[in-house]
């Protein structure tokens, strides 16, 4: 099945898109901005979200990045502060962000399995 953007099914909304520099976050941010959402790019700062923001704004589209780690409840809160104070509100909040640890199982240690963890359950929390 191929799906294939509706535009303006987000028109004037707001989403705000954890771990979305890369991968399937940034795939779901894309799609939310062709559909009209200004949206919020997000990540823990590994990667270049100013130029992701900037990439879907050359688009056409309204995207601001805010640094942040979704495993600080500090840093989300000052996230969503910036989101609000920058758009006014969050309508959509897609809760994408993960963490891993690029090594073997076997070399894989308790703080390590902790990381990935927090990334997974903590940070959608």
């Amino acid at each position: 099945m191929t799906y294939r953007p509706f535009p303006g099914r987000h028109e004037d909304t707001v989403a705000l898109v954890t771990g979305s520099t890369h991968g399937i976050g940034l795939g779901i941010a894309r799609r939310l901005a062709r559909e009209g959402a200004a949206v919020v790019i997000n990540d823990q700062g590994a990667h270049d979200g100013a130029a992701v923001a900037a990439a879907l704004r050359d688009a056409g589209a309204d995207a601001t990045y805010v640094e942040a780690d979704a495993c600080d409840p500090d840093a989300v809160e000052r996230l969503v502060a910036e989101a609000v104070a920058e758009y006014g509100r969050i309508d959509t909040l897609v809760n994408n962000v993960a963490t891993w640890r690029h090594q073997p199982l076997d070399e894989t240690e308790l703080n390590d399995w902790s990381f990935v963890v927090d990334g997974a359950v903590r940070g959608h929390w």
